[in-house]
């Protein structure tokens, strides 16, 4: 993850990728800032980038925007993104791998999700994307190639319902 300044060039990222949507989606779209900006004023620094962006300020419960949401973009490799994909909720996320590798076992995964495009490793192909699906989201979210990388993906590491329940169920049978 980025550390010290670094932290601003993740910034940057973000700024890249509100600022290459038309204003008919960034209207549209509510910003959830990282919480924890370790005095780095994100909140203030967006605002001022971008005036007229709504930002959230958290006060609505997390699982709430999420279901008041039609699509979620998350630039951070946090469990955002894991969450959103468990709730079946169309997500694109991206990031630059310099600030967030991947074991390698995971980047297979990853080249799945990128292949169709729910992965993105730059803020202006992920703006793009957002860009080129706006007006049908669903569509995308369900083409079968999409449902397949996401389930691959969700297999290996998201757990929903009682899988890790399930799982300890049977370590205990085992014995």
């Amino acid at each position: 993850m980025p550390i010290s300044k670094q932290v601003l060039d993740y910034f940057e990222d973000q700024k890249k990728f509100f600022s290459n949507l038309p204003s008919s989606i960034t209207k549209n779209t509510v910003v959830r800032l990282y919480p924890d900006v370790y005095s780095w004023s994100h909140k203030d620094r967006w605002a001022n980038s971008f005036p007229k962006s709504v930002i959230d300020n958290s006060d609505e419960d997390f699982n709430t925007a999420l279901s008041n949401s039609s699509i979620i973009i998350s630039g951070w490799n946090t469990t955002t993104y894991l969450e959103t994909l468990a709730a079946d909720i169309p997500t694109v996320i991206f990031w630059d791998s310099k600030y967030f590798e991947l074991r390698d076992e995971a980047k297979e995964y990853f080249e799945q999700l990128e292949k169709v495009k729910i992965f993105h490793n730059n803020p202006f192909s992920a703006a793009n994307h957002v860009q080129n699906i706006w007006e049908n989201i669903d569509e995308w979210w369900n083409q079968s190639e999409v449902v397949k990388a996401r389930d691959n993906f969700k297999r290996k590491y998201v757990f929903s319902d009682n899988r890790p329940l399930d799982k300890l169920a049977e370590v205990f049978k085992s014995f």
